[in-house]
């Protein structure tokens, strides 16, 4: 599995692509990570361990930031609902906090 999608599932982001980013190869090198988990151990504990895995094996540095993205907004036409083309509006873009 790319390494990409091991962050993404450590830092349980679903907006994986647009939110976790570094080199190209994050996408390209592909890892098989094995381990146990303790039996009744909570989404949020295997998160902070596979994070702590990542870490310690790969050597992650990591750093949040916070970036301005452009958002769409999907609105009923002024006539009502119906199967022709959607109205989309641009508006200001939102600043995604991370966490």
């Amino acid at each position: 599995m790319p390494l990409r999608l091991y962050l993404c599932v450590a830092f349980a982001t679903a907006m994986c692509r647009e939110q976790v980013s570094g080199p190209g190869w994050i996408d390209t090198e592909k890892y098989d990570i094995t381990a146990k988990v303790p039996p009744g151990t909570s989404k949020e504990q295997f998160q902070k361990m596979l994070q702590n895995l990542l870490a310690e094996r790969f050597r992650l540095a990591i750093h949040r930031e916070t970036k301005t993205l452009p958002v769409f907004d999907l609105v009923i036409a002024k006539n009502g609902r119906g199967c022709g083309n959607p109205q989309m509006l641009w508006r200001r873009p939102q600043v995604l906090r991370p966490g």
